[in-house]
């Protein structure tokens, strides 16, 4: 795992209080060091939105608008959220299959930047609630692509999905969009999957969308304003997981715009990219108190004070097909030396149920005593509020943000 010890380092630097039973840090050195990396391989037409379901603590939206990232939403609550926080409207994107009519009404008074469309219905509605608003609303039809793409660790289209309007009908949905009054076409939106660790999967969506985009200009004589190619970049959990390969990915975006057809064929378009995960995962730990260290029948359990309930995605239950342990530590902080050993555990949490198990058979090379911390690695993304925080009725894990110092940047 890749700056395990500078982040080691990082957390060891905090003043942790044994009366803290579990906490998560996010680190905004790591945030803004992700962020930098994407940026350096992204063409200068492109612009980041950051996909705040991946973690929309207001101190990290706020910090990103500082380096300049847009938003992509997908409640009322998440738009309140950034506009709070002082997130420009114009950088901001709405996707999402169940638009109520408060998050419509809500983006409509906001002005925001585009509304991903993904039914006809939905095209009706946003239509009339432009229209009591008196305002006209800029729309991008979320495509669900008929080719099906690989390469994704969770898919959402390509196949029959709640997600977007299929692209066999979208022909339809101009059509609608461009009958509607209070409705102005912008572009197109495709978001596929997530978890994505390979940059040619990347780089075919991108190449099918602007492929597409092109082949609807040149056919309607739209002028396609916005291209949305949604996010999706994955990050390694587990071991024997490699990174994205971020030199590659910059070649193909390189092939793909850097061409005096390209320029002469999107000349003013905007384009999107909404990268959640990438950015904050491997920004965030999440640190639980050991309670007990047990055997059973010749297995050595540990328990600490948290569990599934304050990290899910942890736990293995978030989306995994097959349960695999995420990079974990053990620390200490009070002072006492560790000495180096080995033995296998499996880490479990406090609740009663088998399903609140962090880590099987795990190899550990620090002695472990009641009192150290379970360190859980890339906690940043899908971590606190994509848990079941109330279940059981048990303590909440403390928050907190670390605020990045220029010594604090990452080599």
């Amino acid at each position: 795992m890749e700056n395990r010890d500078y982040i080691k380092s990082l957390i060891y630097q905090q003043n942790i209080s044994q009366d803290i039973s579990s906490c998560y840090l996010y680190f905004e050195a790591l945030i803004r060091s992700n962020l930098l990396k994407l940026k350096s391989i992204l063409p200068e037409q492109f612009e980041i939105f950051y996909a705040i379901k991946a973690n929309p603590h207001k101190e990290i939206i706020s910090f990103l608008n500082h380096f300049g990232c847009g938003a992509d939403v997908a409640s009322y609550g998440e738009l309140e959220t950034v506009i709070r926080e002082g997130t420009d409207p114009g950088k901001i994107s709405f996707a999402g299959p169940g638009k109520t009519d408060e998050d419509i009404k809500a983006a409509v008074r906001n002005n925001i930047c585009s509304l991903s469309v993904e039914s006809p219905e939905e095209i009706e509605k946003i239509n009339d609630i432009a229209g009591q608003l008196r305002k006209k609303q800029n729309v991008a039809i979320r495509v669900n692509p008929q080719k099906n793409f690989s390469g994704y660790g969770m898919k959402m289209g390509g196949y029959p999905s709640p997600f977007g309007i299929d692209e066999d009908k979208c022909p339809y949905a101009l059509k609608k969009i461009s009958e509607s009054e209070h409705l102005e076409f912008t572009g197109f939106h495709a978001h596929v999957g997530s978890q994505i660790l390979d940059a040619d999967a990347i780089g075919s969506v991108f190449r099918y969308l602007l492929e597409y985009a092109l082949a609807v200009q040149n056919q309607y004589h739209f002028e396609i304003q916005y291209i949305n190619f949604g996010g999706g970049f994955g990050i390694p959990y587990y071991e024997k997981q490699k990174p994205l390969d971020l030199k590659r990915l910059q070649d193909i975006l390189k092939e793909l715009t850097d061409t005096d057809e390209f320029l002469k064929n999107f000349p003013k378009t905007r384009f999107i990219i909404e990268p959640g995960r990438f950015l904050v995962a491997d920004a965030g730990v999440y640190l639980s108190k050991i309670l007990y260290i047990k055997e059973s029948r010749g297995k050595k359990f540990i328990v600490i004070e948290g569990g599934m309930h304050h990290n899910l995605s942890a736990f293995g239950h978030l989306g995994q097909v097959i349960r695999r342990n995420y990079h974990i530590d053990v620390l200490r902080f009070d002072g006492q030396v560790k000495e180096t050993t080995s033995d296998t555990f499996d880490i479990v949490g406090s609740l009663c149920t088998p399903l609140d198990k962090l880590a099987e058979h795990i190899e550990l090379t620090d002695d472990v005593r009641i009192g150290d911390y379970i360190c859980v690695y890339n906690s940043g993304a899908y971590g606190y509020t994509a848990s079941p925080l109330f279940f059981l009725n048990h303590p909440l894990p403390k928050v907190n943000v670390i605020k990045w110092k220029k010594d604090q940047d990452v080599i």
